[in-house]
């Protein structure tokens, strides 16, 4: 209430009526979770790393999948062999329908 006079008084706005809503949104104001700007530069350099050690492991595995499935491809797609139907039942050790 106080900023609405406050901005009445400076000409920002003109009241008439005012509605209030009563909203509640759950918050953790907690002064335990609460963070001094020393503890907020310690937790964005643990974050940094974090991201970089998940970014590093990430080239890793797709280095990894690169040399297994070969550079561009994901591994998850059937061989070229196995793609159709009528392909499958003519690929080698797949018994043909009777």
């Amino acid at each position: 209430m106080q900023v609405l006079r406050l901005c009445q008084q400076t000409g920002l706005v003109k009241l008439g009526h005012v509605a209030l809503a009563g909203t509640k949104v759950q918050a953790n104001a907690s002064k335990h979770k609460a963070m001094s700007y020393g503890r907020m530069k310690q937790e964005i350099a643990r974050l940094e790393e974090e991201v970089d050690q998940l970014l590093t492991k990430a080239e890793v595995v797709d280095s990894a999948e690169d040399e297994r499935y070969g550079v561009g491809n994901r591994g998850d797609k059937l061989p070229e062999e196995l793609r159709f139907r009528h392909q499958r039942l003519e690929s080698p050790g797949v018994p043909a329908a009777q």
